[in-house]
Parts: structure tokens; C-alpha cells; sequence
């Protein structure tokens, strides 16, 4: 490529637009503004920071057809426009331009994004400080959230403590919620340390099969992944292992009763004495949802339907000693959200409202947007939709056709939730909504009525 004198900002996005096939965006961008770029840096007078962002942010909005330049001129927005108080609203607003167009690079708009708003908190004073504190606040949860779903339990512990530090502060009535992420998170750390140990025994020697047993029951129990057990599954481990790992990754609609019963008695009588902390809640409520399942599909009044009952009536006992799954939260519950088991749960109307916003809202009311446990959880909430269709908490942003709820867990393989049909909206449909007949995978600019918010008593 020639080089060309670039006189002001016209000529340059003529010559960027007329350059589309440009190999280099570092290179082009050299070539265009390399000199003013060094100048500008060696300055002290922020002023010259703040125009030649501008200067950049309008050179980027003309190479819409050039991703790899357009991406590197927006980061070069983010380092002028970031480096003074007064053009951190341009840098914030590019930042929402790339986790919007560039999709595939989130977690590094999600780290450049905690910057800016860290940036915006330390520079903040008077009455700007509590919003800048909230926002940042608001962000690290979010960024610790999404690393729980993706498995990354060990990076999302210093997010969750700054947030823990923020709250104490600013929002007070999170610290529960923060309290019960941060013991998530420390328990997940651990599971994931002892998974990754016992892979790496396996792959010294595939023929451990204390080690690959020990895996096995791991993904389970504490992760409540049997797509991940069967994956690790040979001849050498134990029969019992063998047999209902494959079982545990169906749906409970496609299993027979006599399957159900089979695995609520693994469940419950092999693998609850093997379980501790989070994971005895896993395996108490897989073992509640099989028995639940054959005692409605076996009609017959025998000694197995007795025994199922028996052990459902101890399962929910033994739950109810555990406590809440979900953070308690000391926000004050709105008089009229409807009670159903150790729940308050509210709909709000409030029309093409998106997803990400619906989520923020129920937090400002103390709860969080709603997520679905149980077959009689699903049946209530279907009654309290009636004809409306609204948001739920959960997602697959993260990871495409891995549906999770906004508090790290995956769907159950054994609840029926979705809709007939669904999900069938691809890739665009990120969120889901529910209607009477079920979840319905949603996108973001879908028409929405609104949204449930739940607390927890």
C-alpha cells in the first residue's frame, strides 16, 4: 500500500473507506494517525486526548465494512477517550458498541469494560461517587456471574470480594447475596482443583480406575453434569456407574418408571452419603425429581410406590434442613408478591422492556429475576404468567445452546421446561421468556410484557 498524506479527518475516512481490503489494521492505522498517536501520548494536556478520540470515534464509524480496522480504531477510542474524566462517557459508549457488534471477543470488552468503570469510581467525588460505585458494583457481578457459568470459578473470586467491599459500602442490602456467591465460588474453586488433578491422572494413566471413578462421581455430585460423567465412563468402573450415569443425562420424560425408581435409589441411597455442601443438594433434589417421576407414572399401589413416597416425604425434609438454595436477601418483600413454598414472586408489567434491564430492575427491588427448581415451582409460575409472556432468568449468552440461570445453574435434564417446540430460535434467541405452555427462547429485541421477580424469605 502507498503511503498518503492524510489532510484532516475527511480525508482519512475517504481513504480508510477505500481501503476495505487492507490486511493490517495495526499497519493502517500507522499509516493514518501513527505520528499524532505518538504526539498525543507524550502530551500532557488531556484536551488533546478527548479530540483526537472523536477524531477516532468518527474515522471508526466510517470503516464499517473494514471489522478488523473499525475493531482497533474503537480500542484506541477507549485508550484517548478513557484517559480523563470527561471522555469516559465516549469510552463507556463504545464499549456498548463493541459488546453489541463483536460479540465473539465478550471477555475482553467485559475486562476493558471493569476498567473503564473502576476508572469512572476512582475519579468520581461528591455526588457522583454512589451511582459510578453502583455501576462498577453492578458490573463485577456480572462479570462473576458469567465466569461461574463458564466454569471459571477461581477468576470470579477477587470480582465477587470487590463487589463484597463496594456493597459494604454503597448497597448493603446485597451483602447476602455476595456472602452466599463468594461461598459458591470458593466451594466451586476447590471442585474444579480436585477435577483438574484427577484428569491429569487419567491422562498418565488411563487404566486408573480409582481416579477415573473418583471424576466420575465429582461431575455428578458437585457439578450435577452426567454429559460430562459419561464422557469419562469404561468398561473398568463399577456396574452401578455403568448403568445409570447414561440414565442421569436423559430427560425424566423419556425414562420409564422403573428407570426413575433406579435412579432416585442411587441418588438417594448410594450417592447422598457420599455428598457434602452444595452437592448434597444436587443429589437430594435429582433424587426428589425421579421419585417424584415414578410415583405419577406408576399407578400401581405395591410396596416400591410406598417406599418411593417414604423417601420423597425424608428427601424435602432433609431440604427444608439445608435452607434456602438461592442467597437470602434482607431487602423488604413487596406486600403483594404471592407466596409459593420459600419464595415471594411478583410479575411487573412493563412492555419491550429488555432482558438485561428486567434482570437490573428485580435487583433494585431487593430480588432477583426469577429462576425455576422444581416441576411444582414451573406449574405456579405458569398459573402466575396466565396470558402474558415474560422474562425469566436465564440465558445462553455465554455459551450458545448451554441454557443456565443467573445464579450459575444449568437446566435439569429432568425438569420439562420448555414450551412444545422450543428452543427453536437459533442463535439470535439468547434469553428466555415464559408463557403458560412453558419457556420460549427469546431475543433480545423480542416484544416481552414484562417480567418475574422472586425473593426469598
Amino acid at each position: 500500500m502507498g503511503r498518503l498524506k492524510v489532510f484532516g479527518l475527511a480525508c482519512a475516512a475517504v481513504y480508510i473507506a477505500a481501503s476495505l481490503a487492507l490486511g493490517d489494521a495495526k499497519s493502517d492505522y500507522a499509516e493514518l494517525f501513527g505520528k499524532k498517536d505518538a504526539r498525543i501520548l507524550a502530551s500532557s494536556t488531556k484536551s488533546d486526548d478527548l479530540a483526537f478520540a472523536k477524531e477516532l470515534l468518527e474515522a471508526a464509524e466510517a470503516v464499517s465494512e473494514s471489522p478488523a480496522l473499525q475493531v482497533f480504531l474503537y480500542e484506541k477510542v477507549l485508550t484517548f477517550a478513557g484517559a480523563s474524566t470527561e471522555g469516559l462517557p465516549i469510552a463507556l459508549a463504545v464499549m456498548d458498541i463493541l459488546e453489541k457488534k463483536f460479540p465473539d471477543r465478550k471477555t475482553d470488552w467485559q475486562v476493558k469494560h471493569l476498567g473503564l468503570l473502576r476508572s469512572t469510581y476512582a475519579r468520581a467525588v461528591g455526588k457522583a461517587k454512589k451511582p459510578a460505585a453502583q455501576a462498577y458494583l453492578d458490573a463485577l457481578m456480572a462479570a462473576a456471574d458469567a465466569l461461574m457459568t463458564a466454569g471459571k470459578s477461581t477468576e470470579a473470586l477477587p470480582h465477587y470480594r470487590s463487589a463484597g467491599t463496594l456493597a459494604s459500602y454503597y448497597r448493603k442490602e446485597m451483602l447476602p447475596e455476595i456472602r452466599w456467591k463468594l461461598t459458591q465460588a470458593g466451594s466451586a474453586t476447590l471442585i474444579e482443583s480436585k477435577i483438574k488433578r484427577l484428569q491429569a491422572k487419567l491422562n498418565t494413566d488411563p487404566n486408573n480406575t480409582k481416579s477415573r471413578e473418583e471424576l466420575i462421581h465429582l461431575y455428578v455430585i458437585y457439578t450435577d453434569a452426567p454429559a460430562k460423567a459419561q464422557s469419562v465412563l469404561s468398561d473398568t468402573v463399577s456396574e452401578p456407574l455403568r448403568k445409570h450415569v447414561p440414565l442421569a443425562t436423559k430427560s425424566t420424560d423419556e425414562l420409564p418408571a422403573d428407570d426413575c425408581l433406579s435412579l432416585g435409589n442411587w441418588y438417594y441411597k448410594t450417592l447422598r452419603p457420599k455428598a457434602s455442601g452444595a452437592g448434597k443438594r444436587i443429589v437430594l433434589q435429582r433424587a426428589s425429581r425421579y421419585y417424584e417421576r415414578f410415583v405419577a407414572q406408576h399407578e400401581k399401589q405395591d410396596i416400591s410406590r410406598v417406599q418411593a413416597a417414604l423417601a420423597l416425604k425424608k428427601i424435602q425434609a432433609e431440604l427444608t434442613r439445608l435452607g434456602p438454595a438461592k442467597p437470602i436477601t434482607t431487602a423488604r418483600i413487596p406486600k403483594d408478591a404471592v407466596a409459593f413454598g420459600r419464595h415471594h414472586y411478583k410479575s411487573i408489567s412493563a412492555a419491550n422492556m429488555p432482558w438485561g434491564e428486567a434482570v437490573k430492575a428485580c435487583k433494585k427491588l431487593g430480588g432477583y429475576l426469577v429462576t425455576i427448581e422444581s416441576a411444582g415451582e414451573l406449574a405456579f409460575l405458569k398459573k402466575l404468567v396466565g396470558s402474558s409472556r415474560l422474562w425469566v432468568g436465564a440465558t445462553d449468552q455465554p455459551a450458545e445452546g448451554k441454557w443456565v440461570w443467573i445464579n450459575g445453574r444449568g437446566f435439569s435434564s429432568a425438569l420439562k421446561l420448555w414450551a412444545s417446540g422450543e428452543p427453536n430460535e437459533g442463535r439470535k434467541a439468547n434469553y428466555a421468556s415464559l408463557l403458560s405452555g412453558g419457556l420460549r427462547d427469546t431475543s433480545a429485541s423480542s416484544r416481552v410484557g414484562g417480567f418475574i421477580c422472586e425473593w426469598d424469605r
